[in-house]
């Protein structure tokens, strides 16, 4: 009755088909009622059917013309799994007034589109529609399923974001508590069948969550009936174990009894004719071997013979007319039907949601879902000004007292940031952005070390290839990775004297203070004897010496390690000794002990940066741009 009210006061509003039955439709609740009536004459155990409940305007509406195909022009609607998307996410839930009873009403999609409220009834009818419009063989199912299921209680079920090893039926069994309503909740859902859109076999989808699940799920536990845009038809299989055993060939009578029966096949003339001329040849034969009599007799019984044949032809004659008429009778009411059935009582709609709508794709723009000892929270795209648009925080115990981990997802911020995960274990927090920030940030990691903290960050391909492709820095040491340098260099380690503070280094700052050892590693270089190609050098800043390793000789037990120290390392004509200079005869790179220092400052100058561009951006603008996707 609330749903009528709220409609009362927009009914001048609503087309005319609404308020009102045609001819065809009260005959087709006609045959609908006479369906509930004979059936509930055979089956008294069983529920009342759901046929023709009640619309918007309190008019009571054949389910099957409450469906309306319709084709959205937008590309997510293309598919399955768009459709099933949008309406759980359009939609919010209504609870049935009980939990064991059908709905007395069933608005259409064009209502539930503007309410943004539905029952699952509503939910499949809109969904159903949507299906139909993308040519799939879509059908409403009227059944019973379990209380998580009809209650959207996804608490037993893992969360999306889940990598875990446990499956989600198992843990239903672990963690479910008796139900003493099994198998008596009403609910409805989609049925698709297969061999249309390249649907390789039969699948539920439940149109609360948009998910998509196999005939034979522990979700789905009878069913009564099921229905189209085209006909109704009554389950009479046993369900006893659910759905699994269930077939969905519903041209199969014995499994499934149709509202609108099969049209049966006329005989036509030319058969009658052959049926005819088939009788009289046997009739000759049968004549032809009967042996004596006299001639009289067999005139006299030639005679009777004919007149019993004429009256049969007079009876069978009698009895075509009237199975024909019958069968006019019976065809011109089925087609009736049907086409009472095909024309749908509501209006045509369209997706075409404004940007407004596409940006909240939830009622209220957001949705806050319950999970096995997880929350996920999502929003809608740029409406938070962080450009939040998922909160994923996961539990250590079925209470959700002790918080494990944070997993947020972002887009279309301005510092490109698109995840950030807290680990509240140890401490840690990792981020990944998408390319296109001036950094060329991938990933930045950071978790508590023993004195201080450890930072590690990835860059992305659109670096240079002679800056490092990873850098890890600890308070005490700092190493970085290179790819595909034109020096062969892979990587460089440095250890510092004591624990360095990033946030109080200058460009001036006197690093070889700082720096207690620097050692660099080289790839193999194919072009030189393995004894003269670099593998390692060790610059002691400290002692003032440099060590060589040298890549190891195949056959040797051990590969050359010279020394040099500072008196040597400093002796040229300018004043700088080259590695060129003391490391003859291998002519391999041009490295200066004061280059180096300043790699090594501008590498830490870098990690300054960074740690301040993630401050400036802790609460970023969002990023222009020219459209929003739902």
């Amino acid at each position: 009755m609330e749903a009528q009210q709220v409609e009362q006061g927009a009914a001048d509003t609503l087309p005319d088909s609404y308020k009102t039955n045609s001819l065809g439709e009260l005959q087709l609740i006609a045959a609908a009622q006479r369906f509930q009536l004979q059936f509930s004459v055979l089956h008294p155990e069983r529920k009342l059917l759901f046929l023709y409940p009640e619309n918007e305007c309190g008019i009571k509406k054949f389910v099957s013309t409450t469906l309306r195909p319709t084709t959205p022009h937008l590309p997510s609607f293309y598919n399955m799994e768009g459709c099933a998307s949008f309406v759980a996410n359009f939609l919010s839930m209504k609870h049935l007034d009980s939990p064991t009873e059908l709905p007395l009403s069933l608005c259409s999609p064009t209502t539930v589109m503007r309410r943004r409220s539905a029952s699952s009834f509503e939910y499949s009818t809109l969904l159903c529609s949507l299906l139909l419009g993308a040519d799939f063989d879509a059908f409403c199912v009227s059944g019973y399923a379990d209380r998580e299921t009809c209650d959207l209680d996804r608490s037993l079920q893992l969360c999306p974001l889940e990598n875990t090893e446990d499956s989600e039926d198992d843990l239903i069994q672990k963690k479910q508590e008796p139900d003493h309503l099994i198998g008596h909740r009403v609910h409805c859902w989609v049925l698709v069948r297969s061999n249309l859109q390249d649907v390789k076999q039969d699948f539920f989808i439940e149109p609360l969550t948009g998910r998509l699940y196999s005939t034979d799920s522990c979700h789905f536990l009878g069913v009564e009936s099921v229905w189209n845009h085209r006909n109704y038809w009554i389950n009479m299989q046993e369900c006893d174990r659910g759905c699994a055993k269930m077939q969905f060939e519903f041209e199969e009578q014995q499994c499934w009894e149709p509202l609108v029966k099969v049209q049966r096949r006329r005989v036509t003339e030319e058969e009658k004719e052959e049926e005819e001329d088939e009788e009289e040849e046997e009739e000759e034969e049968e004549k032809e071997e009967e042996e004596g009599g006299e001639k009289e007799e067999e005139v006299e019984k030639e005679d009777d013979d004919k007149e019993e044949e004429e009256e049969e032809e007079e009876d069978e004659e009698e009895e075509e007319e009237e199975d024909e008429e019958e069968q006019e009778e019976e065809d011109e009411d089925v087609q009736q039907l049907r086409i009472a059935i095909s024309c749908s009582w509501v209006s045509s709609f369209s997706i075409n949601l404004s940007d407004e709508e596409l940006k909240s794709c939830w009622p209220d723009g957001q949705r806050t879902t319950t999970y096995w000892r997880s929350t996920l929270q999502r929003f809608a795209p740029q409406s938070r000004t962080d450009g939040m648009t998922a909160q994923w925080t996961k539990y250590q115990d079925d209470d959700s007292s002790s918080v494990e981990r944070h997993t947020e997802s972002f887009t279309h911020r301005s510092d490109f940031l698109l995840r950030r995960e807290e680990n509240m274990m140890d401490g840690s927090s990792t981020e990944t952005f998408e390319q296109g920030n001036p950094l060329h940030l991938s990933v930045f990691r950071n978790r508590p070390f023993t004195s201080g903290v450890e930072l590690q960050m990835d860059f992305n391909d659109t670096r240079p290839l002679d800056l490092p492709k990873q850098r890890l820095l600890t308070p005490n040491q700092m190493t970085e990775t290179f790819e595909r340098r034109w020096d062969f260099l892979s990587r460089r380690h440095v250890i510092f004297c004591e624990p360095i503070e990033i946030g109080k280094l200058k460009p001036s700052t006197i690093l070889e203070e700082l720096v207690k050892e620097v050692e660099l590693q080289f790839n193999r270089d194919q072009s030189k004897p393995a004894n003269q190609d670099v593998a390692r050098l060790r610059f002691f800043v400290s002692e003032r010496c440099i060590k060589v390793i040298y890549h190891q000789t195949e056959g040797w037990f051990q590969p050359t390690e010279p020394t040099f120290h500072a008196p040597d390392w400093k002796t040229a004509s300018d004043g700088h000794m080259t590695k060129v200079e003391w490391m003859e005869p291998p002519c391999y790179c041009s490295y200066q002990e004061e280059e180096l220092m300043e790699e090594v400052m501008e590498s830490l100058m870098e990690v300054k940066a960074i740690l301040a561009f993630r401050e400036d951006h802790e609460f970023p603008m969002i990023r222009e741009t020219t459209g929003a996707a739902p």
